[in-house]
């Protein structure tokens, strides 16, 4: 999938507010951000960020933290940066999980460094469907039991730690804007933005992914409980489908639960890329 650049820049300056000052800031991407691999098992990481000194040059290097991909040495991404901001490409990643450093420099001396810690080139992928997709909290206020949710054993295995699932009013429709996307590692109760309730069984799935391609794994979830195929495709042009099993009672908002899967698209795989959907149908089809 073609990342959106122009997406990427209104991240940045819509949260620049919020950065540090006194060193140079990775605005994006954020720790444990996994890209989509090509058929070659590379991808472009897209860099952005701010400044707060006199610099003339912006790098940035990657070192592996585990035995796949292929560490690059400090490399330049942007020359002459103008007005505190910068933005650039690190081009043909190869499938792995690094540490990122950058730095910036002035007259060939460092003047300001950070880093993010996990940053990776690998899998992507967006959960639909029903309940059995979405999965259930160990918690859940209305059930009699513990479901045992394990979280992700493997470092590698990431989601966007974000819900608009509705326990309260006030649910989002389509074209809401999503938040900055915060990535975390998989455990038993994280999220996976913007509907999935837990890791369920998606944080084991990432492990197997992770351990047998060896590559980071990254997640979306917008199954929906209780959907049909029929109601995905009554709401793509905004729509309110029925429910077929609990008598007059709608998908709120209207456009739901497509509304979802188009959001993710527009907002978060124009970042991260995506190899695919895994949907699960079960019982609701």
């Amino acid at each position: 999938m073609r990342h959106n650049l122009p997406y990427l820049y209104w991240v940045v300056f819509s949260i620049i507010s919020f950065t540090a000052h006194g060193q140079i800031s990775i605005d994006f991407p954020s720790d444990r951000a996994v890209f989509q691999r090509d058929k070659n098992n590379k991808a472009n990481i897209y860099i952005a960020g701010s400044y707060t000194k006199v610099v003339d040059k912006i790098e940035v290097k990657l070192t592996r933290r585990t035995d796949s991909g292929a560490d690059r040495d400090w490399t330049g991404i942007k020359d002459n940066p103008q007005g505190g901001f910068f933005s650039g490409t690190l081009t043909d990643v190869q499938g792995g999980w690094y540490q990122l450093e950058i730095r910036s420099l002035k007259g060939g001396q460092v003047v300001e460094t950070n880093r993010i810690d996990h940053v990776g080139v690998g899998e992507v992928f967006m959960i639909a469907g029903q309940s059995n997709g979405q999965g259930f909290r160990n918690d859940e206020a209305d059930r009699y039991f513990d479901w045992g949710v394990q979280g992700a054993g493997d470092d590698r295995v990431s989601a966007v730690d974000y819900s608009n699932v509705q326990t309260v009013p006030g649910l989002p429709g389509i074209g809401s804007d999503y938040p900055y996307p915060t990535f975390r590692h998989v455990d038993s109760q994280t999220d996976i933005a913007p509907r999935g309730r837990s890791a369920w069984c998606w944080g084991r799935l990432g492990d197997r992914l992770a351990q047998r391609l060896g590559v980071p794994v990254l997640f979306y979830n917008v199954a929906w409980y209780g959907s049909y195929v029929g109601a995905w495709r009554e709401s793509i042009n905004g729509g309110r489908p029925k429910s077929i099993y609990a008598e007059n009672t709608y998908f709120e908002p209207a456009g739901m639960p497509y509304g979802n899967m188009r959001d993710v698209i527009r907002r978060y795989t124009s970042l991260t890329g995506l190899r695919g959907i895994l949907w699960i149908q079960g019982g609701g089809g």
